[in-house]
């Protein structure tokens, strides 16, 4: 992968030092990486042919001793079936500088099964609130992760476009059928409002009654508009079509305006069919049984007496239908593909139920290509966030915000001090770092004022620290053989590393917090002697493209860049 290539130089001078001290022809490097223990030596050095299983103490032994002899090495030793060794700084800041932050060479494209990372998954009857905010961060930056490990990678979501939920936006709207730009209302706040609205007359239960009385219950109406629309009414359908296009297309500005993209997206109602035919070839079987009150069900732990519910008494379908649906569909248009489904924390048992459906229908292929990446919520004051009551934070709200203080931030360090036009974007990379500086599992008790000063301190660390490491070093002045130099060489070898964790953990604060290690090093090195040219446009490569492994897009600056100024920083845990 991309950021491995330090490795891959190293394996080259070390395989170089043995081509001259060893006549053994059977003595190659094979691999090298970092040493969890630095005791023996930074690095490791595999010898190929040489594993735990089959090992060979006497070629370990004349390979070790044939690179401490070489004055680019400063030690070797045999430990195992490794060889652990320090590089001489001046071989490690060449190699650093050299291949450090390189993006692999173009190549084409792997035909075979890949990842397909699924995430945010909304429903469409609301704005994108700061779950989906967290889902969809997560999401872009773990796709990022698998595609720089050169596996092909789908992004995707499903959205659920058909049930009761929508069916309650509709039975609102429908008394005043208007569309949003009518209203000058964005398409899904325009919906959102209406669910609210649907919610609020619904805990009413004096006003319910009478509304029932008088056949006016948006309660009974959006039962009578689902069951309706299951039976194939065309009107009810197009009007389904019409409220939830409008907030698929709202949704779709806000993930424009975050830089999340999606290579395929599956619509619940194009893949409900599925799964109403499997439920019926199941109940058929005796897999899924029929209550008295007509409902659908089928067991996912017969000793717990654990039932998962697929249809109502009247046919219509649950969520757990809808999520059938979507499974099958996409397991069977991406056959071989490994799934990382994206959930908040509050969905963990949901999915592992939904997993066990699927064995129970006999698809064991799709559910073991499931992986469940679930995330902490996002809380509110230490409250969950509803939109039901309207009590939740809005991504839009939230960026809207964000930009309107970056506008009228007035003393703004001037590597922030972007153009007007990019205000916005300031704005979206300073949500990004602060919302991916939590650990995935971890949830984030949201404050907007946490918010800005963490984000606007880490990121102005970052811009400077890449001011620095691009600016002019004249030829030949820099220091490479010192300290400083080798520790920010050292730094920069854990990129591939660092990157292969937060792939394995699916956890992109690894990143950040990789991130924030860069501008520290590069605060540190300003304050001691200059270092070379080469070292610092590595240390550039290498701090883009971690940017880049968090979708992080950093405006440049309005003026020229500022002298670093070190502050001390503090980041959630």
């Amino acid at each position: 992968m991309a950021g491995r290539a330090v490795e891959s130089g190293l394996v080259e001078a070390l395989s170089g030092v043995l081509a001259r001290r060893l006549s053994d022809r059977n003595a190659h490097i094979a691999a090298v990486d970092l040493a969890g223990q630095v005791k023996l030596g930074e690095f490791r050095a595999y010898v190929e042919g040489v594993t735990h299983t089959s090992p060979d103490p006497e070629l370990l032994g004349r390979v070790a001793d044939a690179l401490a002899g070489e004055p680019e090495i400063d030690s070797a030793t045999p430990v195992q079936s490794k060889v652990h060794f320090s590089p001489s700084t001046q071989l490690l800041v060449d190699v650093v500088a050299r291949c450090a932050g390189l993006e692999a060479a173009d190549e084409a494209p792997v035909d075979r099964p890949g990842v397909i990372v699924t995430f945010c998954s909304p429903n469409t009857n609301k704005p994108l609130h700061l779950g989906h905010l967290r889902a969809s961060l997560l999401g872009m930056s773990i796709a990022e992760l698998v595609e720089a490990s050169g596996t092909p990678v789908l992004r995707s979501q499903m959205l659920s476009n058909f049930g009761i939920h929508i069916c309650q936006a509709l039975a609102i709207w429908e008394r005043d059928p208007v569309d949003p730009a009518s209203v000058g209302t964005k398409g899904d706040w325009f919906v959102g409002e209406l669910y609210r609205r649907y919610h609020e007359e619904a805990s009413d239960d004096e006003g319910v009654q009478a509304r029932c009385a008088e056949r006016d219950c948006p309660h009974c109406r959006a039962a009578e508009m689902l069951r309706a629309m299951v039976a194939g009414d065309e009107t009810l359908l197009e009007a389904n079509a019409r409220l939830t296009g409008w907030v698929i297309d709202g949704m779709a500005a806000t993930h424009a305006r975050i830089g999340t993209r999606y290579d395929v997206e599956f619509l619940e109602l194009d893949t409900l069919p599925l799964a109403f035919d499997a439920i019926r070839e199941a109940t058929a079987a005796g897999l899924c049984r029929r209550r008295d009150d007509g409902s659908t069900f089928i067991e996912v732990d017969e000793k717990r007496g654990a039932e998962v519910t697929l249809l109502r008494g009247d046919g219509t379908p649950l969520v757990f239908t809808q999520f059938l649906g979507v499974h099958l569909g996409r397991g069977d248009r991406y056959p071989g593909w490994r799934i990382f489904e994206l959930t908040g924390e509050q969905w963990r048992s949901g999915r592992a139920a939904m997993y066990e459906v699927l064995r129970r229908l006999d698809r064991p292929d799709l559910a073991e290509r499931m992986d469940n990446v679930w995330f902490g919520m996002v809380q509110l004051g230490g409250a969950t966030m509803r939109s039901r009551t309207g009590t939740g934070v809005l991504t839009d709200s939230l960026l809207d915000d964000v930009r309107d203080r970056v506008a009228a931030w007035r003393d703004r360090p001037a590597l922030l001090d972007v153009d007007d036009a990019d205000v916005d974007a300031l704005a979206v990379a300073l949500v990004k770092y602060y919302m991916l500086g939590f650990s995935r599992q971890s949830p984030i008790d949201f404050d907007d004022d946490v918010l800005w000063s963490t984000a606007t301190e880490g990121l102005g660390r970052v811009a400077s620290a890449l001011a620095w490491a691009d600016a002019p070093v004249e030829a030949g002045s820099g220091d490479e053989s010192g300290a400083a130099s080798r520790a920010l060489a050292l730094l920069l070898a854990r990129e591939g590393a660092t990157a292969d964790r937060a792939l394995y953990k699916q956890d992109p604060a690894i990143l950040v917090r990789y991130l924030d290690e860069l501008s520290d090093a590069a605060h540190a090195a300003a304050r001691g002697p200059e270092l070379g040219a080469p070292l610092r446009a590595a240390f550039g490569r290498v701090t883009r493209r971690t940017l880049r492994l968090l979708n992080i897009d950093l405006p440049a600056a309005r003026r020229g860049a500022a002298s670093l100024v070190g502050t001390a920083r503090s980041r959630p845990a």
